[in-house]
């Protein structure tokens, strides 16, 4: 329904469309395997930018999508946060502390109290994006002043993948 809402004559363009195809099937595939929001939200962003001009090719398509599937809600979370930092505490109404230094972690986990005392896990969770070249730093930790954590901590690609899962369709 949204598709047909922002493009003319869509439902003929993308019937014989084999990329949208594919990346519909596999994005239901994957779909039937969650019943998390956040992963399924995810999913439907992935398949209507799927359909505009502006997607990226088949194989990135089929990449973004295999990480959607492979990930936890954390790590889209956490890479949606460190995408741009300051738009997501404006967005989520949530300013972070005014610190003169501190790491990378300090921001994360005023962002997500949740992770609080769960070190291991979240520098798994940033393990996985910064070997998937989605994050640019390869360590939450290293200390930096004030404005360095708050800095964009996603590559190209990670800022790609971000815009086709969150529903923003400049990819």
């Amino acid at each position: 329904k949204e598709l047909e809402d922002r493009i003319d004559n869509i439902e003929s363009r993308l019937s014989s469309d084999d990329a949208f195809i594919d990346t519909a099937l596999q994005a239901s595939y994957i779909a039937t395997r969650t019943s998390n929001e956040t992963k399924l939200h995810a999913l439907e962003n992935a398949v209507i930018n799927s359909a505009l001009q502006e997607a990226p090719d088949e194989s990135l398509q089929s990449m973004f999508l295999s990480y959607i599937d492979s990930f936890t809600v954390w790590h889209l979370l956490i890479l949606e946060l460190f995408d741009d930092p300051q738009a997501w505490a404006t967005k989520n109404g949530k300013p972070f502390q005014n610190r003169p230094q501190g790491s990378i972690s300090h921001v994360l986990e005023d962002a997500y109290p949740a992770l609080r005392g769960h070190q291991d896990f979240y520098d798994q969770v940033w393990r996985d994006l910064h070997s998937r070249g989605l994050l640019t730093t390869d360590s939450p930790h290293g200390m930096m002043t004030g404005s360095g954590m708050l800095a964009r901590r996603t590559t190209d690609m990670g800022r790609r993948f971000v815009r086709y899962t969150s529903g923003n369709s400049e990819t």
